[in-house]
């Protein structure tokens, strides 16, 4: 399974389908609402931040700028691990999983417990609100 969501635009009301050449190989189905969600959230991406984070935990006396250092590495390899290494090339679907990898990072805490006005039940919320809707979304369709 390819992790490029895939929409169709919809057909125009009495537009014929086509039928397609021999040897022409069938398009994939359209993602549904739990493909969408599958890969919406870079899974892979939160291990590694996941990973390194509780690493940081273990050197007490680590400057606090380095928890915002593994942040940006995470948005960045984000975007570069869906594009590069899975072929994501819909800079939507790019730009949602990136911000399903910061919100991911949110609710977990991160660096963003440095400031005062932070409280983990703002993540505890915020998490299942977006992952629930945002799976709503579709990206750029393509031709059928």
């Amino acid at each position: 399974m390819s992790r490029s969501v895939v929409t169709y635009a919809p057909r125009a009301l009495g537009a014929p389908v086509l039928a397609r050449k021999a040897g022409e190989p069938t398009p994939p189905p359209e993602d549904h609402y739990k493909d969408r969600l599958l890969k919406y959230v870079p899974a892979e991406v939160v291990t590694l931040y996941l990973t390194l984070a509780a690493l940081l935990t273990t050197a007490p006396k680590a400057p606090s700028w380095l928890g915002w250092a593994i942040f940006a590495v995470g948005v960045a390899a984000t975007w570069f691990y869906l594009s590069i290494v899975l072929h994501v090339k819909d800079w939507r679907q790019l730009l949602i999983s990136t911000l399903s990898f910061v919100v991911w990072v949110f609710a977990l805490g991160g660096p963003f417990k440095q400031f005062d006005w932070y409280m983990p039940i703002y993540g505890g919320l915020l998490l299942p609100a977006f992952t629930f809707f945002v799976a709503r979304f579709k990206t750029a369709p393509v031709d059928a």
